[in-house]
């Protein structure tokens, strides 16, 4: 034996392909070693998580640190039984291979031997100031530590950075076989996000795993023919999303509260055979429980009626017809649309614009501050709020999903705090027009006083205007 272990209860033991399956606990004690398929050995210096499909250790391997997922011996019993752990270890292994698609992937680095009837595999550690999506949703840790975004726009911001995601591996190849809450480490200081369990990332989607949850109905119901393809991650992007904001499941409604026991059959059909939105505008019998569903029957109406629209067609018609599924393109835009109209408080808060009177004063909810409706810097397909802050992207003067590169940002004078300014912090000089028919041409780092009526040329032909 290398190192030391815990093994209790031992049930059974089987072998396939070389991989001795043992269904006991195991738990590696401190200085455990476990041999790598290309070599060498780790050590287990502590636990630092566990989930459904196995235990995550940090481990030191050639003078370095790393994560080591260790699979569950239920976990790898219950793909044995369906036939598929020689492919699941062998696209571990391809993945490997092929590398990450970004430097945002948690990508397995290397397999572990067959070690004591199991086996795992080495990625690199979770940075400290990232959260597990898990406590985010829950709104604290297994500490009991609270766990939020430093405000709005960072929560907004890690939504489009998990779409970013789903479109970078999507164009490199590859789909989920089993997407979950546990795939996501997010900095909620700014919605920067890291995909982690990509052992479950593949480009030859021939066997489907997953939790019903997040499966698109026609993964759970085992439809003839159907594997996991961008469509059905689509359904997974949109539950990821509705978790994200509106902080609950998107099929939990009164139908799963009637149900006294969640049995695996009574999930299939919850989620499978006949799911329904809680907020499907045609047929409200799984809607959220009053007293029991708070989040969702509280913050659904907080969003804007085109964010609310996505999820009814994601839910609603992409339930049926995969087709119909919002893309990634689809969702930047209306998350962009959505950041845009965000207005935050110097106490913190955050609000959305379009849930606000125009003709009157916005008040803080949080603070009582008080604030003008601010005025709109108009383009074809967005309007941005002048509110110190605010930023105008790329994606908004050329088109496009680059909502990470800034162009232009919303500033105070530092003269009169009442006065704002638009920098312009792109490579390109803007050309301003001014209500009284001056132009100026306002270069990089310089900044163009905010006026109603004035125009700003961004680039050839792209013009947006100032309005209330």
């Amino acid at each position: 034996m290398i190192g030391n272990f815990k093994n209790t209860d031992i049930t059974a033991a089987n072998v396939f392909h070389g991989i001795r399956v043992v269904l006991s606990m195991i738990e590696f004690d401190i200085g455990t070693r476990i041999p790598l398929e290309s070599g060498g050995e780790l050590e287990i210096l502590r636990t630092v998580g566990d989930g459904g499909q196995g235990t995550v250790y940090k481990t030191a391997y050639s003078s370095r640190e790393y994560a080591l997922k260790w699979y569950k011996p239920e976990y790898l019993k219950d793909l044995e039984d369906k036939g598929i752990l020689r492919k699941f270890r062998d696209n571990i292994s391809e993945n490997v291979k092929n590398g990450p698609p970004s430097d945002k992937f948690i990508w397995p680095l290397m397999l572990t031997a067959d070690h004591e009837g199991g086996f795992g595999y080495l990625m690199a550690l979770k940075p400290d100031n990232y959260q597990d999506f898990t406590d985010i949703f829950n709104t604290h840790d297994k500490y009991g530590k609270k766990v939020e975004f430093r405000d709005l726009k960072a929560a907004v911001n890690s939504a489009l950075n998990i779409v970013e995601a789903f479109k970078v591996l999507h164009r490199s190849g590859y789909t989920y076989l089993d997407l979950n809450d546990g795939n996501f480490f997010i900095n909620t200081q700014n919605g920067d996000v890291l995909v982690c369990d990509n052992d479950n990332a593949t480009s030859q989607p021939i066997f489907n795993i997953g939790k019903p949850g997040y499966m698109a109905p026609e993964l759970v119901r085992c439809d003839k023919g159907v594997n996991s393809s961008a469509l059905t991650d689509y359904h997974s992007l949109a539950v990821v999303l509705f978790k994200l904001l509106i902080r609950h499941d998107p099929l939990m409604g009164k139908n799963y509260v009637k149900s006294v026991c969640i049995s695996a059959e009574k999930e299939r059909e919850l989620y499978g055979v006949n799911p329904v939105f809680i907020f499907d505008p045609h047929d409200d019998s799984n809607r959220p429980v009053f007293n029991i569903h708070a989040n969702p029957i509280n913050l659904w109406p907080l969003y804007p009626m085109y964010i609310q629209s996505a999820f009814v067609r994601s839910f609603s018609e992409g339930m049926k017809q995969p087709g119909k599924r919002l893309t990634e393109y689809e969702w930047t835009k209306v998350l962009v649309k959505l950041r845009d109209e965000i207005i935050t408080c110097a106490c913190g808060a955050g609000m959305f614009l379009s849930g606000l009177d125009p003709h009157e004063l916005i008040e803080c909810p949080h603070c009582g501050h008080t604030y003008d409706y601010p005025k709109h810097i108009e383009l074809e397909d967005f309007r941005i709020s002048i509110f110190p802050g605010n930023e105008i992207l790329n994606c908004h003067i050329h088109g496009g999903e680059d909502y990470k590169t800034v162009a232009g940002k919303v500033v105070r004078s530092r003269k009169d705090h009442a006065r704002l300014g638009i920098k312009n912090w792109s490579a390109r000089s803007w050309r301003i027009k001014y209500p009284d028919g001056e132009v100026e041409v306002v270069a990089p780092g310089k900044i163009a006083v905010s006026q109603l009526g004035m125009e700003i040329e961004f680039a050839p032909g792209v013009i947006a205007q100032v309005i209330e």
